[in-house]
């Protein structure tokens, strides 16, 4: 029966007939790399100038107000992300939320301070441990947060850099020099 198969196509093929075709797997096109942090970021009535390396991302839900992959400085250690939040209205106090974060890390300490140098009040909170994150996803063994809160008379703003401990630590300064370049604008 396939050399029937073959006989025909070769005798229909001159006469204009195509002979049957096989589906090919098509392959997309390489997509273009995610574009690099802005030097300056402008966020409703905010304004911050993100550390070089950082690469922007679609945030990934309408929460998120910008989001960042914070790419490993080390071969083996693991990207980190960095998120911006903002919530209208009273969102808890410092300690609520300290409270909320260490619950993600196993109730793991945290320590908590003013930055010193900011151009307005930001409290900065810092937690090490097996990071559980916000949804019911894989955890997260030697992880680090480093999160600012950042008050204004109609909300609070939340910068939260997460990832594994060696990624966070060799960018804190980077994060800390960017919580100093925010600013409210009008």
């Amino acid at each position: 029966m396939t050399r029937a198969l073959i006989a025909a196509v070769l005798i229909l093929s001159p006469l204009g007939c195509k002979p049957p075709t096989v589906e090919k797997t098509k392959i997309p096109p390489a997509q273009a790399p995610p574009p690099r942090a802005p030097a300056d970021r402008a966020t409703d009535d905010l304004s911050y100038t993100a550390p070089d390396g950082w690469i922007a991302e679609t945030p990934a839900s309408a929460m998120r107000k910008a989001q960042y992959r914070v790419p490993a400085r080390s071969e083996g250690q693991g990207d980190a992300e960095m998120a911006l939040f903002f919530f209208l209205g009273h969102s808890g106090s410092v300690e609520d939320n300290v409270s909320r974060w260490r619950a993600q890390f196993g109730e793991a300490e945290a320590k908590h301070h003013a930055l010193e140098g900011a151009p307005t009040r930001i409290t900065i909170v810092d937690i090490s441990g097996t990071y559980a994150g916000d949804n019911q996803g894989d955890s997260m063994p030697n992880a680090r947060m480093l999160a600012a809160i950042v008050p204004e008379p109609e909300g609070t703003w939340y910068f939260k850099l997460v990832g594994p401990s060696p990624t966070v630590s060799a960018w804190e300064e980077s994060f800390l020099q960017m919580l100093r370049t925010v600013r409210f604008t009008e």
